[in-house]
């Protein structure tokens, strides 16, 4: 398997994380998959094809039920991603309130193009959802997982452009 060089320290202890696991007694091995997934995020800032393949085999999970739960979870990806991820609900409610509007002024500020999810600087990225539940609340975004609610798009751009490193 190749892993490129700058992940296989990190590679190293997501092994000795899976080989740590006791799977003799369990039936249900998909019980440690999002942990497994979690543990390969948290040290190596993704969850690669390399990665998946390993807890593919590991657990005796297809990649691609793999894949259909690193697509559930925002916090989980398959490349590295910038420091600050941003997610902007685009349900009918967010949509009807201006989400489209707000995610436009975002991308303007942080000098992210449509068509783009990431800023070259890899301090931002941007991404699309569909409904995340905050209807009532609406418009709504996350940051890193935080959820914001009743944006504004002025007051949301200068608490993104709080989070740019200098």
């Amino acid at each position: 398997m190749d892993i490129p060089d700058k992940y296989i320290t990190a590679f190293e202890k997501l092994e000795k994380y899976l080989n740590e696991i006791d799977l003799v007694e369990m039936r249900d091995k998909s019980v440690y998959l999002l942990p497994a997934l979690r543990k390969s995020q948290e040290v190596m800032g993704c969850v690669p094809d390399f990665a998946q393949k390993t807890i593919s085999k590991h657990l005796k999970i297809k990649k691609a039920e793999i894949l259909k739960v690193i697509d559930a979870y925002l916090y989980l990806n398959i490349e590295p991603v910038a420091d600050n991820r941003i997610s902007f609900c685009h349900g009918p409610v967010c949509h009807t309130k201006g989400s489209m509007q707000i995610e436009a002024a975002v991308r303007a500020s942080i000098g992210l193009a449509d068509g783009l999810s990431e800023t070259t600087d890899k301090q931002f990225s941007v991404k699309s959802t569909y409904c995340k539940g905050g209807c009532r609340q609406g418009p709504m975004a996350t940051i890193n997982a935080r959820p914001f609610y009743n944006l504004e798009a002025k007051t949301f751009c200068e608490l993104v452009e709080k989070r740019r490193h200098k």
